[in-house]
């Protein structure tokens, strides 16, 4: 009867392991989660600053704009669901100088840096004018 009680302590404490070894492996999961999705939202950031700053002017300095805004100087854009996702989409914009180049007679470079914000995220670009 002892042999009996003791493989039934043994199996007890077996799931009690197992379950907690289950628990530590979704809260692991969970946290992945949060940040394969923190870093998606960084990812489409980036892509989205990235084509926006080949269109900004000085216009922009200081100001908030939604990506239809800044798209709709260049682009006809007639789909309903995606205009409006672009409305929605807002960007702040600040633009600094940051340094003039001067290659002789040559040709000058200014170098702007360019912060655009989007809720709570935030990058810099530095966009390079090349006169020549």
């Amino acid at each position: 009867m002892k042999k009996e009680s003791f493989l039934l302590i043994e199996a007890i404490i077996a799931i009690m392991l197992l379950s907690f070894s289950i628990i530590a492996l979704l809260k692991l999961n969970g946290n992945i989660i949060n940040v394969l999705t923190h870093l998606q939202t960084k990812e489409q950031i980036y892509q989205d600053s990235s084509a926006i700053v080949s269109l900004l002017t000085k216009d922009y300095n200081k100001k908030t704009k939604s990506v239809y805004d800044i798209l709709k100087k260049r682009y006809n854009i007639d789909n309903l669901d995606i205009k409006h996702n672009l409305q929605d989409t807002k960007y702040s914009f600040k633009i600094e100088n940051f340094a003039h180049i001067t290659f002789g007679d040559f040709f000058d470079i200014d170098i702007q840096k360019v912060t655009i914000k989007e809720q709570n995220n935030q990058i810099i670009i530095y966009k390079l004018n090349a006169d020549g």
